[in-house]
This record gives structure tokens, sequence and C-alpha cells, in this order.
């Protein structure tokens, strides 16, 4: 079944309903007051902290470089507080390693204009002018409709200028699609995160994926645009292991790490899922291969943040520099099981 025949037959409630009344409201409280605190260290905590009385000592903003650069605290800024919009269900793209569409029942939909403007204005109520738009893939935004695509609907929004956007999850297609307007946005400072997946550097892999994009220079060049002259955020992930993925697929991967030097990248060990097409996929990488990419895609991950933070901390002493990015590395979630 569907996954809104699945509610509708277990629960006598139409999906669509349910979702209106209860989700992005303050009737239930799934995370608590205190929401970034629960997604970083106490060891991530004590580092903030220095890092803005750092700030105040030399007149720096590190502790800003270091929130937009680590994850956990991007989409929980407690300064900002955001308003959790879902304006898509299900994928329209059948990747090879993915079952949300098993889980979605091949479903996409798109939530109503006027459902998505009345939970703004109520986050406009709660003075709350950050809004991030979520979707299992928001790109498609419209798909089957004769309503809005992406960009009409980020140009209806973004008129209001006193909004603020972050966008999860946006895929490479419909980020050429959109470009332009996303541009747009960017520039004036509207648009202040994109989470857009990459996963490979390799076009051979992509393929075996069913990506539905090959990283050329058009994709890169807009990236790096939009990385150089505006101030919004990448957040990327990065799939290490994938069954076939050679020593020179996953160098192509590291290439493209470098060149990009996006500002959060997360690392995926590939892991089969069932009645999905990657398990069809011959040439398995072995766990201790799967390790052993993790591990290295990891630690130049690392050196780039590194590299970061030593130029935000430019001006005060070598050995306290050095001090606490070492503490802000050894912070880092290393824990990853591989399969």
């Amino acid at each position: 079944m569907s996954f809104d025949n699945i509610v509708q037959s277990f629960t006598n409630t139409n999906f669509q309903d349910a979702d209106n009344a209860l989700s992005q409201t303050d009737n239930i409280d799934y995370e608590g007051d205190n929401q970034q605190r629960k997604r970083i260290s106490k060891q991530q905590q004590t580092i903030l902290i220095e890092l803005e009385n750092i700030d105040k000592q030399y007149n720096l903003n590190i502790a800003q470089t270091y929130k937009n650069i680590t994850k956990g605290f991007i989409f929980y800024n407690e300064d900002e507080p955001i308003e959790y919009i879902t304006i898509t269900r299900g994928c329209p793209y059948k990747c090879s390693y993915c079952s949300i569409p098993v889980g979605r029942g091949g479903e996409y939909n798109s939530v109503p204009l006027g459902d998505i403007i009345d939970k703004i204005n109520s986050a406009k109520i709660k003075n709350i002018n950050k809004i991030l738009l979520l979707g299992d893939e928001i790109g498609n935004y419209g798909l089957g409709t004769n309503g809005l695509d992406l960009s009409e609907l980020l140009n209806h929004i973004l008129k209001d200028k006193s909004l603020k956007l972050a966008i999860r999850y946006l895929e490479p297609k419909p980020f050429l699609q959109h470009y332009q307007t996303i541009k747009k946005y960017c520039e004036n400072g509207q648009i202040q995160l994109l989470y857009l997946p990459l996963q490979s550097g390799s076009n051979k892999i992509l393929k075996l994926m069913n990506r539905s994009y090959e990283i050329n220079n058009d994709l890169i060049e807009k990236i790096l645009y939009l990385k150089k002259n505006t101030n919004v955020i990448f957040y990327t992930n990065w799939m290490v292991g994938f069954n076939s993925e050679t020593d020179i697929d996953f160098q192509s991967t590291i290439d493209l790490v470098k060149q990009l030097d996006l500002h959060i990248n997360t690392i995926i060990p590939f892991s089969e899922r069932p009645n999905t097409k990657a398990t069809e996929i011959s040439n398995k990488i072995t766990i201790k291969d799967k390790e052993i990419r993790y591990k290295k895609l990891f630690n130049i991950v690392q050196n780039l943040k590194r590299k970061r933070l030593a130029l935000g901390l430019k001006s005060i002493g070598n050995i306290k520099r050095e001090d606490i990015i070492n503490r802000i590395i050894e912070a880092e979630d290393t824990s990853m099981q591989f399969d």
C-alpha cells in the first residue's frame, strides 16, 4: 500500500488532514526546549563557549564559523530559532541504493501553497523569520500538479524580505534547473543554507547509483560561485564503498571533496537496503575497505576544516590556536557502523 493508505487503514485518518493539524506546531513538543544541546556533545558545548570568549577578546567571529561548519549546530541555532515546514513527501527519483520509494509507495506529493504560507505566518507571529523547507527531495516541488514549481514557490515566499530560508534536501538536478532563482536569493542573503547531496565524484558510480546527474564543470562552477560570492552554507553527503567502487572512483570523490571544500561534509559508508537495485550490482566492497575509505575521507574533511578554523584564528597565538583546533577535531563524532 501507499504511505497515505497505510495511515488511513491503521488509524482511519486522512494523512493530509493529520499533517495540517499536527506538524510544525507548538501543540506537540517532540524535542524539548533546548534542541541544539541534544545534538552536540558536552565537549562541543565547552568549545563553543570558549570560542565565544575568544571572539570577545580578539574581536573575531570564530564561534559562528565553528557552528557553520559543524554538524549538529546548523539546523538548531538557539540564537536564531527555525520553523520546520515540510513542503514535499516522497522522492521522484529512484536511486539504486535508496528505500524511500519502497517506504513511501513511490508517491511524491507537494504540500499546497496555502498550507505552507499559513505555517510561515504562524511562525512570524512567534517572531520566527527563518524557515527550514523540508522534504525527502524538495527540488521537484509541484511535480504532477498544475501548481507552482520550486522557483515560483521561492519567489512567493521570499517576496517577504524579512524571511530567511534553509533548504533540505535539494538534489543536484533541480538545483541546476532552478539555479538562477536560487542564485538571486543566495546573493541577497535570503537563502542561507543548501543541503545538496552529491554522493560521489565518480560519474561511473553516480550512474550505478541512478543519480540522474553528472559531475561536470557546469555543476562545479555554479556551486563554487555561490560558495565564493555569497554567504550560503553548503551541506552535502558523500557515500563511500558503493558496490563496484574502485580506487580510481574513490579518488575522484576525494578530488571533488577537496576542490569544492564545502562547509559540512557528511560521509556515509554504503550499506545495502533490501529490495533495492544496488543489491544486484556485483563487486561488493569489503567491510574493511569501506572502513579504510571512510577514515581516509573523514581525515581529509577534517583537515579542510582545520585549515578553515586556522584562518579564522590566525590573530591568536600559535599554541592556543593549535590547542583549540585539536580539541575541535577530537570532539567530532567518529562512530560509524560498517556492514
